[in-house]
């Protein structure tokens, strides 16, 4: 049996309540962690970004996480590829787009691989604009 230590409270000699580690892993459940906000449980692998990419011209990464390209479509459209798919094609996407631009998934081209993600003007015609899009939901 490996070694185990129980304790009820852990404090660095400074006296402060800070725990430092590279890694952590759910010990019942793998890559699961619950933490404790309030008086509310949550699960810390459901509520982070799984991918972002910001993009100040068609076709390019200004800024990304798990983006592995980004490919200009046409005006307003662009593919981003993630790095590591979704494990289903229902992740949610807030997104948005410069000035008063719209910023939208294309629903018909949504995969576990990346989405199809358009620019439009508020009369609804594509039209090419730095646009940002955060990605949620379970990696592959």
């Amino acid at each position: 049996m490996p070694s185990q230590i129980k304790v009820d409270e852990i404090k660095n000699v400074a006296g402060q309540y800070e725990l430092k580690t590279d890694t952590l892993k759910g010990q019942t459940t793998t890559n699961s962690i619950n933490i404790q906000l309030t008086n509310k449980t949550t699960n810390l692998q459901s509520g982070i970004a799984k991918a972002w990419h910001w993009s100040t011209e068609p076709g390019s990464n200004s800024d990304t996480f798990n983006v592995a390209s980004s490919t200009d479509q046409g005006t307003g459209d662009n593919f981003i590829t993630f790095t590591n798919g979704m494990t289903n094609a229902t992740y949610p996407m807030p997104s948005a787009a410069q000035y008063n631009d719209i910023s939208a998934m294309d629903e018909g081209h949504i995969a576990t691989t990346g989405f199809r993600h358009n620019t439009l003007t508020h009369a609804g015609s594509k039209n090419d604009s730095k646009c940002w899009a955060v990605i949620f939901g379970d990696l592959a």
